[in-house]
């Protein structure tokens, strides 16, 4: 198991693992198997990853950790997992301290082509109520994804310039929202609580 200081692969570092198999969920069979304790920032992000060598039977693999209430979280819920995606290439890095600021944006806007897409509450308990608005009258294609990438849900040739619920039967978690418009594409980040 590897943590970085950051949200930068680059100063990931060795805090835990197993040198044999485990079973599932076995947390506490080799000392290695447990890091030292780590303070973590509230909303920041880190980068974590988990190395897993398949040998035989049957292969799993699952992280725990305990929050500074005593409370255990084990496997750490989806909910407060994200994939990872690559630093911006254009040398513009958003803080520790942003990040908090960067989640609670529920706007993207592609200046060139005006697609505008707004998910409101975000985080939700219910379901979201997306808001678009283009200079274009095309219709949309909606699509939702789970953090694994699996499709949850999808809405086809829904009417621009209008409003939209999604979300409704999802479980708590972390998903993706793609609207596309012609040759328009906007992205959002929504959590499920």
């Amino acid at each position: 198991l590897w943590l970085s200081t950051d949200d930068n692969p680059a100063n990931k570092v060795l805090i835990a693992y197993a040198e044999s198999s485990t079973d599932i969920r076995q947390y506490n069979k080799f000392s290695t198997q447990k890091s030292a304790p780590v303070r973590l920032i509230k909303g920041a992000r880190y980068y974590i990853e988990t190395l897993h060598k398949e040998a035989f039977g049957a292969d799993h693999v699952s992280v725990a950790w305990t929050l500074p209430d005593a409370l255990v979280e084990a496997p750490i819920p989806g909910i407060r997992l994200s994939p990872f995606t690559a630093p911006l290439t254009t040398g513009t890095r958003v803080s520790s301290s942003e990040f908090a600021t960067a989640m609670r944006l529920k706007t993207v806007e592609e200046k060139a082509g005006g697609l505008k897409v707004t998910a409101t509450p975000n985080p939700s308990q219910h379901y979201f109520t997306l808001l678009t608005s283009s200079k274009n009258t095309k219709s949309l294609n909606i699509t939702l994804t789970d953090v694994a990438g699996r499709i949850v849900e999808r809405k086809l040739n829904v009417a621009a310039n209008g409003t939209v619920q999604v979300g409704h039967r999802l479980p708590a978690g972390i998903y993706f929202i793609e609207v596309i418009q012609d040759n328009q594409k906007q992205k959002l980040k929504l959590v499920k609580q």
